[in-house]
């Protein structure tokens, strides 16, 4: 699904590239966790994948990056939404809403999801990670843990 091949990367105005021939392949289902060390390029494979580079962040690239196929040179960040998403280190700097039920569903309203369609997929995610205790809080309310999940 997620093909990053031989590529390299150098941000406009810095001294040196940030990916060095750097080969990774994610299978459906397959969970891959980044580490290393702090400027070791964890976040330039991140914008990678979801496409931030190229389209957001300028520099030079060289190589291939294809998600589900699709070369990501040639398609915008949005019209891989429903495949590809990120998850930052701290979640309040990702939330748009003050409560937990509008943050489920905030991307299925900007995407115009039916109200019914929206609300069984409300249900299921509920179920599926077992966040029913959740419910209808106030963000600002959660523990740091409860936010992450």
């Amino acid at each position: 699904m997620i093909e990053i091949d031989h590529v390299s990367f150098q941000y406009s105005g810095a001294e040196k590239e940030n990916l060095q021939d750097f080969t990774l392949q994610i299978s459906k289902g397959e969970c891959v966790v980044l580490t290393g060390e702090s400027g070791c390029g964890k976040t330039c494979v991140t914008r990678l994948i979801n496409t931030l580079i190229p389209h957001f962040y300028e520099g030079e690239l060289k190589g291939k990056i294809s998600i589900d196929g699709v070369d990501t040179t040639t398609i915008q960040p949005h019209d891989l939404s429903d495949k590809i998403g990120s998850v930052f280190q701290n979640p309040r700097s990702q939330f748009f809403s003050l409560d937990t039920d509008s943050e489920i569903v905030f991307g299925m309203e900007n995407k115009g999801i039916p109200y019914q369609t929206m609300l069984q997929r409300y249900q299921q995610t509920i179920q599926e990670l077992h966040i029913e205790k959740l419910q209808n809080r106030n963000l600002f309310d959660l523990s740091g843990g409860q936010k992450q999940k």
